[in-house]
């Protein structure tokens, strides 16, 4: 499996991850806004950023998006949003999600370009 497979796969992990997140969160979204369950988005999205790569936490985050929308913002199983509050929370956090998303693996790429440096020393 190349590079590339590699990524396909994360990326789809990432998605399909974010979308049984949200089943898994149905249950709470009686007890708290749905606002508060998107910070378990977040921390996911910013975990397939960091391991997984730029692409896959991109997917990861849209997807996340999607799925708080889908399954735990009122009218359920709906890409609609009635509340106001929700729609502003929603874009919010959608911006985090794709910020954290960029930011992913750029640890990784630091220490590879410093252990190619030492190897060319």
């Amino acid at each position: 499996m190349g590079k590339q497979d590699d990524g396909l796969m994360w990326m789809v992990a990432g998605g399909f991850g974010s979308i049984m997140l949200a089943v898994v969160l149905i249950p709470l979204r009686t007890v708290t806004p749905a606002s508060n369950l998107a910070f378990v988005f977040l921390t996911f999205t910013i975990v397939v950023a960091e391991l997984c790569g730029r692409s896959a936490a991109f997917v990861t985050a849209l997807v996340s998006g999607m799925s708080l929308n889908f399954f735990l913002t009122e009218p359920y199983l709906s890409l609609t949003i009635e509340k106001r509050d929700d729609v502003i929370a929603f874009l919010a956090l959608l911006g985090c999600w794709l910020i954290a998303a960029w930011f992913g693996r750029r640890r990784a790429r630091a220490s590879e370009v410093a252990r190619r440096g030492r190897t060319e020393l």
